[in-house]
């Protein structure tokens, strides 16, 4: 079961109360009302990476503080090895890849730790989406995470060999749609306490977003 997020058409998308979208980020297209809730193990978890060489960066949103956290992952080169052919990693490796108009991700709920609040979680989608229309790089092999200090975080993983640009808008779209599929409707019976969204994990089109607690 799966539920598949497509990021450019226009349509309108009813939510829980909870994790309502502004107009930007509403007017982004979903389909499909199934979701899967078996995947093995968290991006963090993949990416192996160490938090003492990580890079923090710090952006002023309104009264709080956006917090960018960018890891280096070199559990992701273990993922590739057992995706792509080294031939094809290759031809793959200095290309920049617009990440605007990818095809979109299926969400896979998964208990990934304690239950992030949704309303934080709709609160970080709003920062994200007031960076609108701008978009950040995101190296291959790397993980970026934005959190606002409160029980959500969004984490953006590129599995590629090539760098990532990625919109904010769709980015905070796919973390409240992920965060509202897995536990919008918190404390109902069958919530899960976290959530990723996969993409189809082929060269140019191979990352993901986590929702967690950070």
């Amino acid at each position: 079961m799966h539920k598949r997020i497509m990021i450019l058409k226009l349509s309108l998308q009813a939510l829980h109360p909870n994790m309502q979208l502004t107009y930007l980020a509403a007017s982004l297209f979903t389909h499909g009302y199934l979701i899967s809730l078996a995947l093995a193990v968290s991006l963090r978890e993949q990416c192996g990476g160490d938090p003492a060489t990580a890079t923090v960066t710090k952006v002023p949103y309104k009264d709080k503080v956006l917090t960018i956290t960018e890891t280096a992952c070199p559990g992701f080169e273990v993922l590739r090895n057992q995706t792509y052919s080294p031939k094809a990693r290759a031809a793959n490796e200095k290309r920049q890849i617009d990440q605007c108009t990818s095809g979109g991700c299926t969400v896979y709920c998964e208990d990934l730790g304690e239950q992030p609040f949704p309303s934080d979680c709709q609160d970080l989608t709003d920062a994200l989406e007031a960076l609108y229309p701008d978009t950040f790089p995101v190296a291959a092999g790397t993980m970026q995470s934005f959190t606002l200090g409160y029980t959500c975080a969004y984490g953006f993983g590129n599995l590629d060999t090539y760098s990532y640009d990625v919109c904010y808008l769709s980015f905070g779209y796919i973390g409240a749609i992920t965060a509202n599929d897995c536990f919008g409707a918190w404390p109902a019976p069958g919530i899960t306490a976290g959530g990723i969204c996969l993409s189809p994990g082929e060269p140019t089109d191979d990352w993901g977003v986590e929702v967690y607690y950070p």
